[in-house]
Formats: structure tokens, sequence, C-alpha cells
């Protein structure tokens, strides 16, 4: 059934208006859950980081030991437990998370593929300049604050509280630059954020 709704939105963003926009509308309606759910499920050290984004601002593998309290705390966890027996360890959410994890990786890559067909991508040095994993690394990063604010841990975007959600914040940003239309929305997302903190630099507070 998710293979057949694919294949739909596949076609609808082919027989649209703007195939390249409806393709960035679309993949960003799915690599927002897809980041949700890879800060879940993200290794702590020691043990191996499949995913490769441990480490990068804001993201710790440290979540995944805490997903027992997050489905009882956070409120988007806890309503997608809701369609599953009351929780009552580790292991009754890490299995409906994981599940759904890898539902939610086949359908961002699905039309993070897409993107090729209408040139939306930088093939430079192999694809390693292109904004799509700049893209995921900031939303995780965004996700993983707010968990991290469900639980009451220190943020891991800094140590001053209100400096890491400003952080936050410009991490969320990332998504605006996506539908804006900007040819290389990596490179506006830094120049926005380099603007933002030049204004903050000029008028402190």
């Amino acid at each position: 059934s998710q293979a057949e709704k694919m294949m739909k939105e596949v076609i609808e963003i082919a027989t649209s208006i703007n195939p390249m926009m409806a393709n960035r509308e679309m993949l960003t309606n799915y690599i927002i859950e897809y980041a949700r759910l890879e800060v879940l499920i993200i290794n702590p050290p020691p043990a191996e980081d499949e995913t490769g984004l441990r480490g990068q601002p804001g993201i710790t593998g440290e979540l995944k030991a805490h997903l027992f309290e997050l489905a009882q705390k956070d409120k988007t966890l806890r309503e997608f437990m809701h369609a599953f027996d009351t929780p009552k360890n580790w292991n009754d959410v890490w299995n409906p998370v994981l599940l759904r994890y890898r539902v939610a990786f086949a359908q961002t890559h699905v039309f993070y593929n897409l993107r090729l067909t209408f040139k939306d991508c930088n093939l430079a040095d192999e694809m390693q300049k292109d904004w799509f994993k700049p893209y995921l690394a900031a939303m995780c990063a965004w996700e993983e604050h707010q968990f991290r604010k469900s639980l009451g841990m220190p943020p891991s975007l800094g140590n001053d509280i209100v400096g890491a959600e400003l952080r936050a914040l410009k991490m969320s940003l990332f998504t605006n630059c996506v539908m804006n239309r900007a040819r290389y929305p990596d490179i506006e997302w830094r120049n926005m954020i380099q603007g933002i903190e030049h204004g903050d630099k000029a008028n402190p507070t």
C-alpha cells in the first residue's frame, strides 16, 4: 500500500505544472518525519553510527535510550504510539518506531532520487556538495532539540538555553530556503544565517 501511494504521488508530481517544486514540497513533507525518527534510532557512542549524522551540530545519539520516557512525555511520539498497545517498556516503543522509520526512509529517498530527473541537485564531487544532506542534518538537529525539551534534558546546541533555542530556530529555516525556490537551498540558508548573526552582532540585546 505504501508503494502504491508513492507511485501515485510520483505521477502527480510528474504531471504537475512545476514538477521540481512539487517534488520539493513532497520531499519536505517526508523529511520532517524522517528526521524526527532518525534522531531516535541513532546509536550513542561508542557504538557505530550507520547514519553518519552523529556528531553534527545538535545530533548526539543520546535519545535512543530515552524512547520509553519520550513516549510518555513528547506529544508527537505519544500520539504516534496511540495506535499501538500502551507501551510497558523500551522495546514496546522501539519496534513501532523502527518500523515507521524504515517506511519514512523509503518515502524520503524516493523523492530524494526523483530530484535527479529535474536536475534539482548539485552533482559536483559526486553530490558531496548537494543540499539534501545538510538539510537532513538541520532538520535532525531541530527535532532533537524538541525531544530534549520534552525530556528536560540540557540542549545539544549549546549550554545557553536561549542561545540554543535560537540556533534550533535557525536550523528550521532551511525548509524556507527549500520552498522559496532557491537553486541551491544550502547556500541560501547559510547566507540567511550569516545575515541573522550579523544583525545580532550589530544590534546586541
